[in-house]
């Protein structure tokens, strides 16, 4: 069995620029805020949070945080924010948190979760689980 280092999502964080620092921090809390029982976990190299499988992450670029929603293609996005073009992504890119964006990015948590809890329930009732 391997004893390599597992980073926590502190460790990440701490890791990163100051700049991104901030970001990271202030989605975390958001995302932590919004659903209390998620997973938190290092996937990829990046922090990726989990409900019923994979829900959503936060990837540090220079001068802003892609928040992506792993089934953003079935979010709503009442506020315009999401973008990306891969078959189930979206992101919002977050530069600076104000109230607005916070609160619709609080909405697109809590409506990912949704999404996530109905297809557990669809995948459940297909296999007999």
């Amino acid at each position: 069995m391997s004893n390599s280092f597992m980073p926590t999502v502190d460790d990440f964080i701490a890791g990163q620029p100051a700049g991104s620092q901030s970001r990271l921090r202030g989605l975390r809390k958001l995302i932590l805020d919004a659903a209390p029982h998620v997973g938190e976990s290092i996937k990829y190299g990046i922090p990726f949070y989990t409900y019923h499988g994979l829900l959503c992450y936060l990837n540090p670029k220079k001068d802003y945080v892609d928040f992506g929603f792993c089934q953003g293609v079935q979010l709503s996005d009442e506020a315009g924010l999401l973008y990306g073009d891969n078959k189930e992504i979206r992101k919002v890119k977050v530069t600076q948190l104000d109230s607005p964006l916070v609160q619709s990015l609080r909405q697109l948590v809590q409506e990912a979760l949704l999404v996530n809890e109905e297809r557990k329930k669809k995948r459940g009732a297909g296999s007999g689980k």
